[in-house]
């Protein structure tokens, strides 16, 4: 895990060392860093862009797309495990209470979602003949999920990269799919917020974010945040069983 390197470094490295400086930031802002550029991240440090390349593979990355990635999933991680479990509890009761909420968010988000909002875009993925899927960290394997599904469909599924750096080819025939639990990515992420908002493409956003701006979005209704993932994982399930039922 990416903390357990940094402090490695911050255990063993004189602190004049320009990389202890550099861990020293890293697992400050750790929960920062998936949006932020590696300029940043340098003038935060008080260091070159060069000097925090260096230090991303001291740490065993090898650019800093895989670092961000890391930062990212380990934020995750943290906001998914932390209410999950209680030490109070055995591992049985544990299960059963986790059970209980997660039951009462599905029916939350059965008893509330926009059906009507859902139903259309379940009508419009499903006669595409290209989908593209983005996606930022844990969230990011339901795009797996979905390229499965659709492919099955025989349709066309591309996952953009987690930066969205890389220029895909996207005209007003093509469809992008925008996944973000908590809408982090368009907090964050101006520049990707501009891109996407840019394109050409249809584009649809997926999110439990019901304050965020976009044109076309199927907000998922949740009574608890920290089972938002769970929430929007859930929609997602429906929203294929649907595609797969128009196509059937």
């Amino acid at each position: 895990m990416i903390l357990d390197k940094v402090n490695d470094i911050l255990n063993t490295r004189n602190q004049n060392d320009s990389i202890y400086a550099i861990a020293g930031y890293i697992k400050s802002h750790i929960d920062e860093i998936p949006f932020l550029t590696i300029d940043a991240v340098a003038a935060g440090c008080f260091v070159s862009k060069g000097q925090i390349s260096k230090a991303i593979r001291t740490l065993g990355y090898e650019n800093y797309a895989s670092f961000k990635e890391a930062c990212r999933n380990y934020v995750d991680s943290l906001e998914r495990k932390s209410f999950l479990f209680n030490k109070a509890y055995g591992f049985p009761e544990n299960i059963a209470l986790f059970n209980q909420k997660l039951s009462e968010t599905f029916q939350y988000v059965t008893n509330h979602l926009d059906y009507a909002t859902l139903e259309e875009l379940v009508s419009v993925i499903g006669r595409q003949k290209r989908v593209y899927l983005f996606a930022q960290g844990d969230i990011r394997s339901v795009c797996h999920t979905i390229q499965i599904e659709l492919s099955r469909l025989s349709i066309s599924t591309v996952i953009c990269d987690a930066d969205f750096d890389v220029d895909f080819p996207l005209n007003q025939d093509d469809f992008l799919l925008v996944l973000s639990v908590n809408g982090n990515t368009f907090r964050y992420s101006k520049r990707i917020t501009r891109r996407i908002k840019s394109l050409q493409s249809t584009t649809w956003l997926i999110t439990c974010n019901d304050q965020l701006e976009f044109p076309n979005k199927c907000v998922v209704p949740s009574n608890e945040t920290t089972l938002n993932d769970f929430a929007l994982k859930y929609v997602v399930d429906v929203l294929l069983a649907g595609i797969i039922m128009q196509k059937s």
